[in-house]
């Protein structure tokens, strides 16, 4: 489960905590191993908690994906640290300005000459 410090919480046994856009800390109680979410694999790992964050802001895509659905899947995957990253410096410099990824439809493009592009 990923936290929003604003209250005290108290942690179970692998629950994870993000600063910033790219510290990841995965809380470990071998006293209760039991209390761990159903579900979790053994190890957590940077890409397990990428992908998490991405289900948890909406970008998740399920689990039968073509390999196209696979590609843009790992590219939105990549993009969250730097988001998270130019939202934290856009708040620091008090620029007024939250940026996000938006999805569009190849189609929408139409006359849009994009290098490298199919």
């Amino acid at each position: 489960m990923l936290f929003c410090f604003s209250r005290a919480t108290q942690l179970r046994h692998k629950d994870r905590i993000l600063f910033g856009a790219s510290h990841l800390y995965v809380y470990l109680n071998s006293l209760h191993e039991n209390e761990a979410a159903p579900g979790l694999p053994l190890t957590i790992t940077w890409e397990f908690a990428q992908k998490e964050i991405a289900k948890a802001k909406g970008y998740s895509m399920g689990n039968n994906l073509t390999v196209e659905q696979e590609e843009l899947q790992e590219k939105v995957l990549s993009l969250l640290p730097l988001l998270s990253e130019v939202n934290a410096i856009s708040e620091e410099l008090n620029k007024y300005r939250t940026f996000e990824i938006v999805l569009m439809p190849v189609s929408s493009w139409e006359g849009t000459l994009i290098k490298g592009s199919k």
